[in-house]
């Protein structure tokens, strides 16, 4: 009888070990990847971002690969990869030395919803300003010396550019163009990048578009400056992003920067979060800001609120990032649809205001936006978007 009582408790104990060995490291796993896994059966795939410390070597790829994860793409300047493996592979690698944060390559959003003295925008852009009906409101664009943009390029990471429109100068070298192609991971140059969305197109125009179609009333507020549009889907994951990123990091190395690239813009993200500093998103602005001295802008968000609780894009409160917010066109306030953060913690808060209802700028071709936009605005080159 104590011999069987004996066996008994081996085997639990051997069960029980078996079960510990199996479960995962909770302090480098993200809510969002662990949601994904406790909501997925044994067979289901899980997309998802790893990064490593000090560094991610050649080794950690083998291992990853020997636990049966398929390795998509490598970023090097994060120290990780993108991968697909079950939640239980998941596990397994959370185990494993030197790894510092895995999360769900989740879907994002790109900010578009249904130009105010009140915060300086006109003396400080010193440029027309037009309102909804195509008035001039504001017309100082030869009336001071005007920083314009030239000798800076900013990359606008979006649905693409359609820079075959008038004021993107294509042809010149204003703008240059990529779609990220999902299936060989790579960057193939193209001159309508943005073919379905054209959400890009719009948010490129208003930050460069020369308004050549418009005898400069439409221009953006910076008109001088190069353009580079990173097409990255219109449907947004955080992979793509993260390709884009990499992709600006390693065209503006302080030795290697011929376009002198010194912004990039993002009209995208989540909400509902404040931000994380292991993310890849936040480690991918970090060291372009670190390493090469390029600032990311992003929006925060189109989520609303009254300030009870947290709506704000989280990546638009990483420090060194700048946060915008979206003003009501007679500067009234803040717009409705703007998140504005948690009114009990600052961190959260919008860096700064600016124009963001009845906007004109670029109109793409043939378009989701533009079929939407055709029958109330009467432009072929330009529409209204908040």
């Amino acid at each position: 009888m104590q011999q069987k009582v004996a066996l008994a408790m081996f085997a639990i104990l051997l069960l029980s070990n078996i079960g510990a060995s199996a479960s995962a490291n909770e302090n480098v796993l993200h809510p969002n990847i662990v949601r994904a896994m406790d909501n997925a059966d044994s067979n289901t795939e899980i997309e998802f971002i790893v990064q490593y410390r000090p560094q991610l070597t050649e080794q950690h790829l083998q291992t990853a690969e020997g636990i049966g994860i398929e390795v998509i793409s490598t970023f090097e300047f994060i120290d990780g990869f993108f991968g697909k493996a079950t939640a239980s592979q998941i596990r397994d690698l959370s185990r494993q030395d030197d790894i510092f944060w895995i999360e769900h390559n989740s879907q994002m959003e790109y900010y578009m919803q249904d130009t105010t003295r009140v915060i300086n925008a006109v003396e400080t852009w010193q440029t027309v300003i037009i309102d909804e009906n195509e008035e001039v409101i504001a017309d100082q664009a030869n009336q001071h010396t005007y920083i314009d943009g030239t000798g800076v390029a900013a990359v606008i990471i979006d649905t693409g550019v359609d820079a075959g429109h008038p004021d993107f100068d294509y042809d010149e070298g204003k703008t240059v163009s990529y779609k990220f192609d999902r299936a060989t991971r790579t960057w193939i140059e193209a001159e309508n990048s943005d073919t379905s969305s054209g959400h890009g197109t719009h948010c490129a125009g208003t930050v460069g578009g020369n308004g050549d179609a418009s005898a400069g009333s439409k221009k953006g507020v910076a008109p001088g400056a190069t353009l580079v549009g990173m097409g990255v889907g219109d449907i947004a994951f955080i992979d793509n992003a993260v390709e884009a990123f990499q992709w600006v990091y390693d065209n503006s190395r302080p030795d290697a920067n011929p376009l002198n690239i010194r912004v990039t813009s993002n009209s995208w993200g989540s909400s509902g979060s404040e931000y994380d500093p292991s993310n890849a998103i936040s480690q991918a602005v970090f060291n372009l800001q670190y390493d090469n001295n390029v600032v990311s802008v992003f929006a925060a968000g189109n989520s609303g609120g009254d300030g009870s609780d947290l709506q704000t894009n989280p990546y638009s409160n990483i420090p060194l990032v700048i946060g915008v917010a979206a003003l009501e066109h007679d500067g009234s306030g803040i717009a409705g649809f703007s998140s504005r953060g948690d009114m009990t913690k600052p961190q959260t808060w919008p860096d700064i205001g600016a124009p963001g209802v009845e906007i004109w700028a670029t109109a793409p071709r043939a378009t989701l936006i533009d079929i939407i936009q055709r029958p109330t605005d009467d432009s072929l080159y330009y529409m209204t978007i908040s």
